[in-house]
């Protein structure tokens, strides 16, 4: 039962993170669309709209491994 809620807990917050990407790059279709005329590469464009999202995975990374680690201890 515990893996099912895992499962479902961690597709909801994929389809936030998907949610909040979309609506990111709908907000910047017009800086997204002259920078690549300009000569931008897709990778560029990719961490133009990922780079904050990064920030937060990466917290979230650290938090959850930390958590991970005291939590077999108590």
């Amino acid at each position: 039962m515990l893996l099912f809620q895992a499962i479902v807990a961690i597709l909801l917050a994929l389809t936030g993170l998907f949610a909040m990407v979309s609506l990111n790059v709908l907000k910047r279709l017009k800086e997204i669309a002259i920078r690549r005329i300009v000569g931008a590469r897709a990778w560029d464009i990719a961490y133009l709209i990922n780079k904050n999202y990064l920030w937060i995975f990466a917290l979230a990374a650290v938090l959850g491994v930390a958590g991970g680690a005291f939590l077999p201890g108590s």
